[in-house]
């Protein structure tokens, strides 16, 4: 399946039928507050969301973002970045190659959850909330 028709049947799935790319390659879809925007570059296909405002910028709070990012331990496998342009931090998730429908819903959920989790941790979440996320992995986290 390529990816034009993968975000045709993920919107299918998620009740917003004609999802589709535009002319340049992108569209986007929203989960409550959340929007997540798909952009289609060759053979792949980014999805990328704005988690918050980069008010913090202490080094504190960037080593937990990037302990986070490690082996995508607190991301489910996305990145977290800075994007100069909009002052904004991000998480964002490559797929390349071929991928099946249930395996991007699954992974589409894991990305969204990992945005909550960013997105309360940014915002002053509890200590119990802020240790929330996690996902089943073979990696060894010490």
């Amino acid at each position: 399946m390529n990816y034009t028709e993968l975000i045709d049947t993920f919107g299918n799935r998620i009740g917003i039928d004609g999802l589709a790319f535009s002319r340049q390659g992108s569209c986007s879809v929203s989960f409550d507050d959340d929007e997540l925007i798909f952009e289609l570059n060759g053979n792949r296909l980014f999805v990328i969301s704005d988690i918050d405002i980069a008010e913090d910028e202490s080094e504190a709070l960037h080593r937990v973002m990037l302990e986070g990012n490690h082996f995508g331990y607190k991301t489910g496998f996305s990145c977290l970045g800075l994007d100069r342009r909009t002052g904004s931090y991000t998480l964002s998730r490559v797929f390349e190659g071929e991928i099946e429908i249930e395996t991007f819903m699954k992974e589409i959920e894991l990305f969204v959850r990992a945005l909550r989790y960013w997105k309360q941790y940014l915002n002053g979440g509890t200590t119990e909330q802020k240790e929330e996320f996690s996902f089943p992995t073979n990696v060894i986290f010490a």
